[in-house]
């Protein structure tokens, strides 16, 4: 039970934060929240939820309306595919 708890509520979001460039901290904080408002279905969808939310802000507030440059990391991926791909 030690090891799992350690996993889920340390080693995932590290990783996943370092995959999707969204602290650790957020997405803990959005499982919480989510699981307090949401339930069991909150706790599956907060950190998603938080992913979303992050991309939406970047790309829509930052980039659009500030007009700032902001890295999407979903977009670098994106661009290396088409590079392979031709």
């Amino acid at each position: 039970m030690v090891i799992q708890q350690l996993e889920s509520n340390i080693i995932i979001p590290v990783v996943a934060g370092h995959t999707v460039r969204l602290p650790p901290a957020v997405g803990l904080f959005a499982v919480i929240g989510m699981g307090v408002l949401f339930g069991p279905l909150g706790l599956v969808l907060g950190y998603p939820l938080a992913v979303v939310c992050d991309v939406a802000v970047r790309r829509l507030y930052v980039r659009e309306a500030l007009g700032e440059e902001v890295e999407i990391v979903a977009e670098k991926s994106r661009s290396a595919v088409r590079t392979i791909r031709n």
